[in-house]
């Protein structure tokens, strides 16, 4: 077995009678237990049959042994205890291979060939078949004892035979130094002498080093292994370990190389198992079925259809087929090995619904959710270690605005107009306002702009951008902040865009999911990959409707230039297919460069090379329907000159404001509106017609005063902002918390924090009455005004009912809190009167006591006394005359 030559006998064995089952059972584990590891992937041993020693060899039916080995004879003379003549026979094993339809490679056991099967067209077959042919060469070929054939027909074929003289490399040694060889081959095809030096190690031995080049992707190099090494490994697929991570997508020059010293790539393959070491069966069909309807909501398949059809899907393919896809990364290739299961069960899924529409929708939603309010001022408290008097001592923040006070006082412009419109001082010590947002009303005091430190209502610190009225004699003066200088570089913002009709399938899925990366490689072939310091912003579009990555059909980011390298980068703009717009640090388009737009057929190679002839260009420019050249703005007279000689160049007007004109004359055309512009003396560019008496223009200057006369009719200019108007946000640092609608006055002191748990509080600040405007606003309740003032009436009774709720609430606990008081007072009367019955009890009982053992004592004692007394006035009698001479 070890020879890997199926058919030969392994070992020849004496027993005393024929096999018994066990022993046959034995034998059949040993070969399936240590012979899989001798045969190819897909391919297995198994027990032909049996036969005797004695048997000829020519009688045994498809034999393929041809030589039998010795056998161990016992010597009759000398004979060994424990050993009797037996029958011998042998054991004859052969390979069974089981190849699947359509395999390339394969071995045929009884003719000694390795054998690769080729289908296609005959061209491709032919450019193939000679690429394996020659892999080795013919002198290795011969060592290895054997010859290369090639067959076309309708398949081809090269097979590898066995010379007749000599022995031939076995099946498995063979396979190894043709793939080695086919590797080499191929691989030398990416040799560039002024390339990277890589080194790819397989098996902990180098397969090839050289030099290829650098923008050589990790795609390419996988795909080249996996073919040349798919003898040996049936097509797996190639990983590729780089430093000790996955190297999948990218280039090679990703890899920082140092000195001569190549970059070690190790081959790795393709491993699918289980849902982990502790996961069960179920848990992994639960995976499998998660990831298939991910993937499939992922491709706008409707819910209702992945709920009905998804367990019918996966038990017709079954849960091994889906493994090994599942576990790869998001990517194209998963996306279409996924797609390619489903054809091959003639599972046909639904054509999925367009979501562009919803997305737009999600992000108009959430863009106008993000719009941000104007912070309340009772919600702040100014940090006063920054606001200094005239003496150089911190001021102290008032909760109340008033004349004759000092300190500052932090109100918005509604609580602010009232002592504006009075324009006065009105103390004479440090007195200051502090107004979140724009000033609503011009004034003559002093003002100035500042930034000053405060904590929110969460204690957190933020940084508020306001104005400071003075309204004292004496100013308050912001604290100066250290002003060491710091060496920084200045940098200017564009935004660079990528259409997906300028790259291919593959580098558009790199674009869309690696913008950033993918940006700085292209302009990487330049050098100026390292001018963009930052990147922000990046937002996909459908046309113009916001979209995801799967719809996109452009991607946008904004971007951070090296000022030093900028105009080397913009040049290379729309050339490399990244389209650049500068901006402004309001985000609008900047006033140093212009652009000179080119007639729709000229084409992108065309467009470059009329740039060629044009000074101080900085770029190409995408319009809708044509391209465009920009140039710098002081140099657009010579650039048009070099494009259009024979046409007049238009008027050079800024685009800070845009404005609309009506009523024009009917069918009024910017001829007209330009000669009327130098009448009137405001000058302005006609941008296009919005109506037949409507025009938008754009303008840097303030347009004349009042109406504006136009050939004996008024026209009124009127300003038209932005679609994203900046508004003005006092917090430039922190937290942002939204804020209900303001109420408060300059006069209201600083209301007390709402508790989370009053909703009704927050429902009364939020439909709180504005301060009346000081023009009345005449305006006419529709159908849905007058349900609104329905429902607020009805919500005012509700408030009024919940207030006397409210009331009669506070009236009862005052009453229980009062009965409370009064029991406890009850209750401490009455321990008070018990304690001093109590008391006088012990007191008569302690006298009754005393006065009985008193008199007790007292007749105890006189008592005494008496038996004392008889004591002692007892005396024994004097004997008589007659007792005493008898006692003699």
């Amino acid at each position: 077995m070890r020879t890997g030559q199926a058919g030969c006998v392994i070992r020849h064995m004496i027993y005393d009678e024929d096999l018994t089952d066990d022993q046959h059972a034995n034998i059949h584990h040993f070969i399936q237990e240590y012979g899989k590891s001798m045969l190819p992937d897909h391919q297995y041993w198994d027990i032909d049959g049996f036969h005797s020693m004695c048997t000829p060899v020519e009688a045994i039916h498809d034999n393929h042994t041809k030589t039998m080995s010795m056998v161990t004879e016992i010597d009759p003379d000398s004979p060994e205890p424990g050993i009797s003549p037996t029958l011998s026979f042998a054991i004859t094993l052969r390979a069974i291979v089981h190849l699947p339809k359509g395999k390339v490679y394969a071995y045929d056991i009884s003719t000694d060939t390795w054998r690769c099967k080729l289908s296609g067209d005959l061209t491709s077959r032919q450019i193939v078949a000679s690429l394996l042919a020659t892999a080795i060469d013919k002198e290795s070929l011969q060592g290895m004892g054997r010859f290369v054939s090639v067959k076309h027909a309708q398949d081809s074929a090269v097979e590898f035979g066995a010379a007749e003289a000599g022995a031939s490399a076995p099946p498995n040694a063979f396979v190894t130094a043709f793939v080695v060889a086919t590797a080499r081959t191929m691989l030398d095809t990416l040799h560039s002498a002024d390339g990277r030096m890589i080194s790819i190690k397989w098996k902990a031995r180098t397969l090839w080093s050289g030099k290829i080049d650098e923008h050589t992707t990790a795609e390419i190099i996988a795909t080249v292994l996996l073919y040349a090494l798919a003898p040996m490994t049936s097509f797996r697929e190639v990983r590729l370990i780089v430093q000790g991570r996955q190297f999948c997508s990218g280039s090679i020059q990703q890899f920082a190389q140092t000195g001569e010293k190549p970059i070690k790539i190790h081959l790795a393959f393709e491993m699918c198992g289980g849902a982990g070491p502790t996961a069960t069966k179920s848990q992994l069909k639960q995976q499998v079925r998660n990831s298939v309807a991910s993937w499939m909501l992922e491709n706008h398949i409707e819910l209702s259809w992945i709920n009905t059809n998804l367990e019918k899907i996966i038990e017709d393919i079954g849960v091994k087929r889906f493994v090994p896809v599942i576990q790869q990364p998001s990517s194209n290739k998963r996306d279409s090995q996924m797609q390619q299961i489903l054809q091959e069960a003639a599972i046909q899924l639904p054509q999925p619904t367009p979501k562009v529409q919803q997305a737009a929708n999600a992000m108009k939603t959430k863009f106008r959710k993000q719009q941000p309010k104007m912070p309340e001022p009772q919600h702040f408290k100014v940090d006063c270690n920054f606001l200094l008097k005239e003496d150089g001592q911190p001021t102290q923040q008032l909760q109340e605005f008033r004349c004759n006070a000092t300190g500052v006082f932090l109100t918005n412009p509604q609580g602010a107009t009232p002592w504006l419109r009075e324009n006065q001082q009105l103390s004479s010590d440090e007195l200051a306002m502090l107004v979140l947002g724009p000033m609503p009303v011009e004034t003559t005091l002093p003002t100035e702009s500042v930034v000053i430190p405060c904590f929110n209502s969460d204690t957190q610190q933020v940084l508020l951008q306001v104005t400071m009225i003075q309204f004292g004699a004496k100013k308050v003066t912001p604290k100066q902040w250290d002003q060491t200088a710091t060496k920084t570089n200045t940098s200017k913002v564009c935004s660079l865009t990528l259409w997906k009709q300028d790259w291919t399938e593959d580098e558009w899925h790199a674009a869309t999911h690696q913008t950033t990366q993918f940006v700085k490689d292209v302009f990487a072939h330049d050098g100026v990959q390292e001018a963009i310091t930052s990147v922000w912003g990046r937002s996909y579009r459908k046309g113009k409707q916001v979209a995801t990555f799967r719809d996109a059909t452009s991607v946008q980011i904004h971007a951070a230039i090296q000022d030093e390298q900028f105009m080397q980068m913009l040049k290379l703009t729309g050339h490399n297919k990244v389209w650049a717009v500068p901006k402004n640090e309001d985000g609008r388009l900047t006033d140093d460069f212009r652009i000179i737009w080119l007639p729709p057929t000229v084409d992108h190679p065309k467009a470059a090379t009329i740039t060629a002839k044009v000074a101080g260009l900085a770029g190409l420019v995408r319009g809708k329907s044509s391209l465009g050249v920009r140039v710098n703005a002081s140099m657009f007279a010579e650039a048009w000159k070099a494009i259009n000689p024979n046409v007049k160049p238009p008027v050079d007007v800024s685009n800070k404001w845009i404005y609309k004109l009506e009523p024009l004359p009917y069918g009024c055309n910017s001829s007209m509106l330009e000669e009327w512009s130098q009448h009137i003396k405001w000058v302005f560019r006609p941008l296009k017609a919005t109506g037949p008496k409507s025009w938008l223009i754009c303008t840097g200057d303030n347009p004349p005063p009042g109406p504006l006369p136009f050939n004996g009719h008024p026209v009124l200019p009127r300003f038209m902002p932005q679609k994203q108007s900046s508004i003005v946000q006092p917090i430039l640092a922190g937290p942002r918390g939204v804020s209900a609608k303001s109420n408060a006055t300059a006069h209201s002191a600083v209301a007390p924090m709402p508790t989370s748990q009053d909703p009704w509080w927050n429902y009364l600040n939020r439909n709180a009455p504005q301060p009346a405007p000081g023009q009345a606003q005449a305006s006419t309740q529709g159908p849905n005004e007058q349900r609104f003032a329905q429902q607020d009436a009805k919500v005012q009774e509700l408030e009024s009912k919940l207030e006397a709720l409210t009331n009669m609430q506070e009236q009862h606990t005052g009453q229980i809190q009062q009965l409370h008081a009064d029991l406890t007072a009850t209750e401490t009367k009455l321990v008070h009167t018990m304690h001093q019955t109590l008391d006088g009890v012990k007191h008569e009982l302690a006298m009754s006591f005393g006065e009985a053992l008193s008199k007790q004592t007292k007749q105890f004692e006189a008592n005494f006394l008496d038996l004392k007394k008889t004591l002692i006035q007892s005396k024994r009698k004097t004997p008589s005359e007659g007792d005493a001479n008898m006692d003699s």
